[in-house]
């Protein structure tokens, strides 16, 4: 162990990028609207998180909601096969966004979570969601953006773009930056359904988008536990992954949402 401390103790870290990388500079194109490259040598999860708040306020007066893009290969590509997608459909992306947009409002919410929670059960038949529920303790409120950390290399990604999109709608978001749609992650149109019906409730705004991942910033989270519990239940059933590689029961994640103005989301 002495060895290996000495080894990393000694190892330079790498040099903080001095331009956008090849496919950071692809999504800010793709984006098609102002955006700030951002390296974060020097930052934490806790600056960053001011400086998308900061933005939202700004962004009050502008008539635009910002967003947080973690750029990597995978993410440019997906961005890219959409590109091909709407050139094959003879579509623009403003008309790819308002398909998105109008089919996310046909999406029926409350039958999306109940069909997603019973296909996250596992299948034995005499399974009760009861057997998830645990106490509602252990959980672990976020505070501030953490999938903008590298927990490899213990440090920030090396760059983030914040992208000013020019809506009033946060929960459309996913239109713009479309993701997901593989593994067990929903689709951008149930996405935005989601998002929508938790922007209602809870003030819920999507900030934080990276090729496998969603954080939202949340300005009216639940303070009561039976409104978190039921929360939970929904997240559960957007997100699987929240419960069975996360919080291990249902009452966790619920306590970890209680008065907590981060929601992370991810899948794979």
């Amino acid at each position: 162990m002495g060895f290996i401390r000495r080894l990393l103790k000694g190892r330079r870290a790498p040099e903080p990028p001095a331009a956008p990388s090849v496919e950071a500079e692809a999504i800010m194109v793709r984006l098609d609207c102002p955006c700030r490259w951002i390296c974060t040598d020097g930052l934490n999860p806790e600056d960053v998180t001011e400086l998308y708040k900061t933005r939202l306020a700004e962004g009050q007066e502008g008539g635009f909601i910002p967003l947080m893009v973690l750029p990597s290969p995978l993410l440019a590509e997906m961005l890219e096969m959409q590109a091909e997608r709407e050139s094959n459909m003879g579509l623009t992306p403003a008309e790819s966004r308002r398909r998105m947009i109008d089919a996310a409002a046909r999406i029926d919410t409350a039958a999306f979570i109940r069909r997603r929670y019973e296909a996250a059960l596992p299948p034995e038949p005499d399974f009760s969601d009861n057997s998830l529920m645990g106490a509602m303790a252990d959980g672990n409120p976020l505070h501030s953006f953490v999938s903008v950390r590298d927990i490899a290399a213990q440090r920030l990604v090396p760059e983030l773009i914040l992208a000013d999109i020019p809506t009033r709608q946060p929960a459309h978001l996913p239109a713009w930056l479309p993701m997901g749609s593989y593994l067990s992650g929903p689709s951008p149109e149930e996405q935005i359904a989601l998002f929508a019906h938790w922007q209602e409730h809870f003030g819920c705004l999507p900030a934080v988008v990276s090729c496998d991942s969603w954080e939202c910033y949340v300005t009216r989270p639940p303070i009561s536990t039976a409104v978190a519990l039921g929360l939970a239940k929904e997240q559960m059933a957007f997100c699987p992954e929240l419960v069975y590689q996360g919080m291990g029961t249902l009452g966790a994640l619920a306590h970890s949402l209680l008065d907590a103005p981060v929601w992370c989301f991810w899948w794979g």
